[in-house]
């Protein structure tokens, strides 16, 4: 039981682990905007927790009860079996043909072992059931809490939003989660990270340029070793992007790294919320080619596009002398 459950304890302790650096890292932005993510349960959650609680001791009463009318049961064939043994020649010339003392004593063992490895079981398959939902709600809860912070700083009031990326004021995924100066791909930059985009900007005077990564484009995040130093790996799309980014900076590199993991891992669970949302032959056709998903909404798009030219009342004939007009303006500027 004990080597069944240390693994189980080693990962939930490595998810709240996890989920600490997280909330470290945006401590900050929490007390700037004074979100408090630690609120008392209600009544009904008490309530709730209390009846859960109740249930379980009920049900291991049950079973404790079943395995002691079980064990009398089987204590009953051995106190009601007390017979006259005395040798008789009616009662043996009757009982030759059945079982002997010595196998009605094995058969009754064996039943005993049998229902006592049966009900061992049965208790220890409970326990490791009872342990790993023990675990998951302790992990559920960490993860829910991660999201929770980072959506509590996108919906804040008056949060800062990052200067690197021009973006409408009401844009919430341009809202600036983490802001630090690092190291990308040997180039000394200042990053910011926002829920939409990894916006990092370099510091040479004269050749400065920003660039913009979507989280769209990630495809998986490491956290590896380059020249004995700790680095963040972000690997993107090679159809997209030349070569990925490699992040290094000081102590806040483990912080950074659960950033970046749990702003991926909320994006794939939208990808997967919208693949569930589509019927169930583009669910099949999205799994084996993830290029189709991106092929079925661009269709969506254009085809709300094409609605809406169709409902607007303007004619082809007034929309033409304003797009002439527009390339005369473009040309003479």
């Amino acid at each position: 039981m004990r080597d069944l459950c240390i693994p189980l304890e080693s990962y939930a302790y490595d998810q709240e682990f996890a989920c600490a650096m997280l909330i470290g890292l945006l401590e900050p932005s929490l007390k700037k905007y004074d979100i408090k993510l630690t609120d008392a349960p209600e009544a009904k959650d008490l309530k709730e927790e209390t009846s859960i609680v109740t249930a379980k001791v009920e049900s291991l009463s049950v079973t404790e009860d079943v395995s002691t009318l079980i064990e009398e049961k089987v204590a009953c064939p051995k106190e009601s079996d007390p017979r006259d043994t005395s040798p008789s020649p009616n009662h043996s010339a009757s009982s030759e043909p059945s079982k002997i003392y010595g196998e009605v004593v094995s058969e009754l063992v064996q039943n005993l072992w049998r229902i006592c490895k049966e009900d061992c079981e049965v208790r220890l398959r409970a326990k490791i059931e009872e342990k790993q939902q023990q675990v998951t709600a302790r992990v559920e809860a960490v993860q829910s809490l991660r999201t929770r912070a980072i959506r509590a700083i996108m919906e804040a009031d008056g949060a800062q939003v990052s200067s690197l990326n021009q973006s409408p004021a009401d844009d919430r995924s341009n809202v600036l989660l983490y802001e630090t100066s690092c190291m990308v791909n040997g180039i000394p930059v200042t990053l910011h990270v926002t829920y939409g985009n990894l916006i990092y900007r370099t510091m040479v005077p004269v050749f400065a340029h920003i660039t913009v990564v979507p989280f769209e484009d990630v495809v998986n995040i490491v956290q590896t070793t380059s020249f004995g130093i700790q680095v963040v790996y972000v690997e993107l799309d090679l159809s997209k992007h030349a070569k990925g980014v490699t992040i290094a900076m000081g102590l806040e590199v483990d912080l950074l790294y659960q950033l970046l993991h749990e702003l991926l891992s909320m994006h794939q669970k939208e990808i997967q919320e919208t693949i569930n949302s589509l019927p169930p032959l583009q669910q099949q056709e999205t799994e084996t080619n993830p290029a189709e998903l991106k092929k079925i909404l661009g269709s969506e798009e254009e085809e709300t596009k094409e609605d809406d030219v169709h409902v607007s009342p303007v004619s082809d004939s007034a929309v033409t002398p304003v797009n002439a007009d527009a390339g005369s303006t473009a040309a003479s500027k």
